[in-house]
């Protein structure tokens, strides 16, 4: 790996932040298929990250090219985990 263009500018909090969030995001762009999106309006994002950062939602956003919608319940995986496990009788 190569790093170009590295200044002592960029080493502050808020440059590595903003190029953490937008490698994060572009890993994620790069790993979905392009018929994901196709015909989608709007991306759905779920967990602490995204719920708790409002720099990831914003560079999901413009990396994404939708808006961003977030459910209101938490613990997702949780949730769904509940609702799918098989009932046992214990």
């Amino acid at each position: 790996m190569t790093v170009c263009g590295w200044t002592p500018e960029l080493t502050g909090l808020g440059p590595l932040a903003r190029g953490f969030a937008r490698g994060l995001m572009r890993n994620l762009a790069s790993m979905l298929p392009a018929s994901a999106m196709k015909g989608r309006s709007r991306l759905v994002g779920s967990g602490n990250a995204l719920r708790r950062s409002a720099l990831l939602r914003r560079t999901a956003v413009e990396e994404f090219g939708r808006p961003l919608c977030i459910r209101a319940a938490t613990e997702e995986a949780a949730l769904g985990a509940a609702r799918w496990a098989p009932a046992t009788d214990a």
